[in-house]
């Protein structure tokens, strides 16, 4: 038997992160002879009560619920002030520790944490990373990373060499992640690619063949990504009112980070058509990524902010825009389609109220054409992510 211990994040809350870990674990058990798969995350909340299925046993990453809490503060004290790495550690991280040391593979759900906090000092990861391989040398597996090459400094290649094995999920960071020095990165699609989707009640007012999905994230909405607020925002009313007023499609607004993160922001659309009749709502916080990924799977075309949603339209042949903050919508639309124009609008290119509805009706008028595409091209590349498990033997 082999045991993967797969380090996820946020997973109850963000079903980008959900489906990532969903993905490796489908992986690990249906390629790997007599798999256990133990998945670990960072939420104070997360238990076995989330049940994922392809998951034999859960474990919280910290040993404490909070930064105040006497444990992390003792932590601190033997990591900052008394300069003892190790022992702090294991004050840190001792459920985790103890779940380790029955692993063969460690396997670390990277999606683009690193992208997006560049300014963190990764040496702390690390150091954990080496003394989850003291305990038994089972292999660090840093896995599906997206990363821009300004983003990528010292402290992360020196993390990233900690591990046995890494692998990015798109052919930019391939290219980024070994032009910096990181040691035989390979390219395997991501994992969320596999995921089965489930089916579940649609939202009322659903138009069989006659739904436009559009996801908006509270992320994208900050300067950091270069976006502006208001012009955003104007250009998804601007889009909302022409597929109102130009088509025949209803608006359905597709949440896909929970805790008020996505809905905050989708509750003002919605507030502000929902009289039309036309626009619709999927309010249940409490939709796992595979229900969300059959919501998607039922739109016409679909437009979408967060990453993972935009994979659950791609993964369904959904003819879809993406508005991208990073270089993970570049690479994984270049993988796909062999160019990203007309499949990603960058978000700090929304200059005004007509950049995304213009995306729009282009992608409207090609929707045939493209799904076609994804129809013939997505088998192969789905084949492709599952085919990660070669490195998992």
């Amino acid at each position: 038997m082999k045991t993967f211990l797969v380090m996820g994040n946020a997973v109850v809350y963000n079903k980008g992160s959900e489906a990532l870990v969903r993905g490796v674990s489908y992986i690990c058990k249906n390629f790997a002879e007599n798999a256990y798969v133990i998945v670990s995350s960072s939420e104070p909340n997360f238990s076995a009560d989330i049940n994922l299925p392809y998951v034999d046993e859960y474990v919280k990453k910290y040993s404490f619920k909070s930064k105040k809490s006497p444990k992390s503060i003792v932590a601190a004290v033997f990591a900052k002030i008394l300069r003892m790495n190790k022992i702090a550690t294991k004050i840190r991280y001792d459920g985790l520790l103890k779940a380790a040391k029955k692993a063969d593979f460690i396997i670390i759900t990277a999606g683009d944490d690193f992208d997006i906090r560049p300014d963190i000092n990764f040496d702390g990861n690390r150091k954990l990373y080496q003394r989850l391989k003291e305990q038994n040398n089972a292999k660090i597996v840093i896995y599906g990373c997206s990363m821009s090459a300004e983003n990528i400094n010292d402290s992360i290649v020196r993390c990233f060499n900690e591990a046995d094995i890494v692998t990015a999920r798109d052919s930019i960071s391939l290219k980024n992640l070994t032009d910096a020095g990181v040691k035989d990165v390979k390219y395997y699609p991501d994992p969320a690619l596999v995921i089965e989707k489930e089916e579940c009640p649609l939202p009322q007012g659903w138009k069989e063949g006659k739904m436009f999905g559009l996801n908006l994230s509270n992320l994208i909405l900050r300067s950091k990504y270069g976006g502006d607020k208001e012009k955003v925002l104007k250009s998804y009313h601007t889009l909302i009112n022409y597929i109102i007023n130009e088509t025949d499609m209803n608006v359905v607004l597709i949440p896909h980070v929970m805790n008020n993160a996505d809905m905050s922001v989708l509750s003002l659309l919605y507030e502000k058509y929902k009289d039309s009749d036309r626009v619709l709502l999927v309010e249940n916080e409490r939709l796992g990524a595979s229900e969300l990924k059959y919501i998607i799977s039922k739109c016409e075309v679909y437009v979408g902010a967060r990453t993972h949603s935009t994979i659950a339209a791609y993964s369904t042949c959904v003819p879809t825009l993406v508005i991208g903050y990073s270089v993970k919508s570049k690479g994984l639309a270049t993988d796909i389609f062999g160019t990203d124009k007309n499949y990603v609008i960058p978000i700090h290119t929304i200059d005004n109220d007509n950049v995304v509805v213009e995306g729009a009706k282009w992608l409207i008028e090609n929707k045939d054409a493209i799904r076609s595409r994804l129809e013939k091209t997505m088998p192969d590349y789905i084949e492709k992510a599952k085919s990660a498990a070669e490195l998992l033997r």
